[in-house]
């Protein structure tokens, strides 16, 4: 047992300032917050220039204290065991994991709401791509113009009749075009609005893993002042260096993000080819 006792780091997420309003339609209109609470430019949901790591934790006289103390006690009872066996490693070890897991079930509590706005956004991409994909087909379906003369047209040239029939499958065509302009609009605002999104989440999730090597460097230094303590009382030093476990989730892709997401680069770049209209009807000869 240690001779002070010591109350869990305050883990601070985030603000709960507005940064920007998106809306979509499942479940609700959702409102997008910064963790420096700082609203960015131009309306962009993530903006590194503000997103900072809280300051390391100070390693104060107690602290130091506490860790010599058990050093000195172990180096004085705990004979030659490996560093990695003592109580107060593994004590270390605990304190590590149970902060940097508090934090990391916190900022999934904060980005709750955001991972089902990402979701809804995807299941609405998908439903576009379907719609959009109909309506190409449709616009391939329309009939071909009419050939050769109408009953009043024997005295107009072979050309102008050409044209007239062009314009007329032209103006068949328009109102199948206008339907996939505004899918395709829709889809674009979809798509910009989940890479909003799924960027916010990502950075989210590289500055936990931050914090997580900053909490992991404290507790370190603290394994160190134990472990200098400790070799005094020692003749063999094999077995005394250990180093502290990350958690399992640092390893990890980023959990928020879908894998549906990783198509949405691809889908932006191919947004932003323009469809190929058709060319333009010459005007009639007077």
């Amino acid at each position: 047992m240690s001779l002070f006792t010591r109350k869990p780091d305050k883990v601070v997420v985030g603000t709960a300032r507005r940064r920007t309003r998106i809306s979509t339609d499942s479940p609700s209109e959702r409102v997008i917050y910064h963790r420096s609470g700082i609203p960015s430019r131009g309306g962009h949901p993530t903006d590194r220039a503000h997103r900072g790591v809280a300051q390391p934790m100070s390693y104060g006289f107690w602290l130091r204290l506490a860790d010599n103390w058990d050093g000195w006690l172990d180096g004085r009872h705990a004979g030659d065991r490996p560093l990695a066996d003592l109580e107060w490693a593994q004590r270390l070890q605990d304190l590590h994991e149970e902060n940097v897991n508090r934090l990391y079930a916190a900022t999934a509590d904060v980005n709750y709401a955001h991972v089902a706005d990402l979701q809804a956004l995807l299941a609405r991409k998908a439903q576009l791509d379907a719609a959009i994909r109909d309506t190409r087909a449709d616009l391939e379906q329309v009939p071909e113009p009419r050939t050769g003369a109408g009953p009043a047209e024997g005295h107009v040239d072979e050309r102008i009749i050409a044209q007239r029939r062009r314009a007329e499958h032209s103006r068949a065509k328009e109102p199948v075009r206008q339907r996939l302009s505004a899918l395709r609009d829709e889809q674009h605002e979809v798509i910009t609005q989940a890479l909003d999104l799924r960027a916010q989440l990502e950075e989210e999730f590289a500055v936990l893993l931050r914090i997580e090597e900053r909490h992991r460097s404290f507790y370190q230094r603290r394994l160190r002042t134990y472990t200098r303590r400790l070799a005094r009382g020692r003749t063999d030093y094999a077995g005394l260096r250990h180093e502290l476990r990350a958690p399992a989730w640092t390893e990890q892709p980023c959990p928020w993000v879908p894998k549906e997401a990783d198509s949405l680069v691809a889908s932006a770049v191919a947004d932003a080819d323009p469809p190929v209209a058709d060319p333009p009807v010459p005007v009639e000869a007077a």
